[in-house]
């Protein structure tokens, strides 16, 4: 027995369209043109296109994701790897510090230019090397007396934070040389003082008024000397007392003892010509002109000694023509007693 299935309309359109499409497909070859199919219903074909779109989209942000993933993941290795290596190079530095080492810590620290810990250990390292620069620097120059070292290590010093310390060491020190200078320009060391104030460059706070001191003394030390050389050839011409002022305007220390010798010899040689003066007047004194005109005329020809050789010789002629006259009136009166003796009236 046969079982008919009942007949809708539904059925009947379905086995029509099914007849028909295989009728269709018959009739045309398997591999004929797309202008030549049947194009599918409008409703079909968006949906299609709508789901290749979706799967394309799809597979795209899956790609995308993924390759954010790895991005993300590369990054996070990186700046791992990034932050070891910037411990690594801060533990360095610290221990460099620690270690004394401050010039290492500082060209460690420098492979971290932007960093602010880095910074930080750079400054503290800086501070600490400028210390041990102050204090050898101290050192050098109070210690060893090696001023001129002792500056130039100072001045080397950058630390914002020992500005003030460097800059008063700087001016203690220069005072120091400058002490050194005076004393040696009053021992008469003038070279040795030039040489210290030469020391001295323009970088220092004091260098024009050491500059200036030290002209001042070149232009006394040559004035000074001058009047030394004077004093020395008024003494060998007898000039006593022209001698004697440029003594007393000699006031340098040194060139002051060294004009005491002169004026011992100036001393020395006025007494000889005062007692010249007196030898030649007591033989004025006692008749003896000729030895009066010889001490007088042993008198240099120089103030005020040849104003007394002139009055000695004078004196000396005034009273030769007046013991001469005197002799020679003795002599007539002798004679004409004589002449009453002989020949009386």
């Amino acid at each position: 027995m046969t079982n008919h299935s009942p007949h809708t309309p539904e059925t009947e359109r379905s086995t029509q369209f099914t007849q028909s499409s295989a009728h269709s497909n018959l009739k045309q070859p398997p591999f004929a043109r797309a202008d030549q199919q049947t194009a599918l219903p409008p409703a079909r074909s968006r949906w299609r296109k709508l789901i290749i779109y979706l799967s394309t989209l799809s597979i795209t942000a899956s790609l995308g994701a993924g390759s954010g993933l790895l991005l993300l993941q590369s990054y996070q290795i990186w700046m791992a790897k990034r932050q070891q290596a910037e411990t690594r190079i801060l533990n360095q530095a610290s221990r460099y510090r620690q270690q004394g080492e401050f010039d290492r810590c500082i060209e460690t620290t420098q492979q971290l230019p932007e960093h602010r810990i880095s910074l930080l250990i750079q400054q503290s390292c800086e501070e600490q090397r400028d210390q041990e620069k102050l204090k050898q620097a101290d050192q050098l120059a109070f210690v060893q007396g090696q001023f001129a070292m002792g500056i130039s290590l100072a001045q080397e010093i950058t630390s914002p934070a020992l500005q003030e310390p460097v800059s008063q060491f700087i001016r203690r020190a220069t005072q120091r040389m400058m002490t050194f200078m005076e004393d040696y320009y009053r021992e008469g060391r003038i070279d040795d003082a030039i040489h210290v104030a030469r020391a001295i460059d323009d970088s220092n706070p004091l260098y024009l008024t050491v500059q200036s001191r030290i002209l001042r003394m070149q232009s006394e030390w040559s004035a000074q000397s001058q009047l030394f050389d004077m004093a020395q050839a008024q003494f060998s011409a007898d000039e006593l007392d022209a001698a004697d002022q440029s003594l007393q305007s000699i006031t340098h220390p040194y060139w002051r003892k060294q004009s005491q010798r002169i004026q011992d010899a100036v001393e020395n040689r006025r007494q000889t010509l005062e007692a010249i003066v007196a030898d030649a007047e007591q033989a004025l004194e006692q008749g003896n002109f000729d030895r009066a005109i010889a001490r007088a005329n042993s008198l240099p020809q120089t103030e005020p000694w040849s104003n007394t050789k002139a009055e000695i010789l004078t004196e000396a002629k005034r009273l030769e023509d007046r013991q001469f006259f005197y002799q020679t009136l003795a002599l007539i009166v002798v004679f004409f007693l004589f002449i009453l003796v002989a020949f009386p009236r």
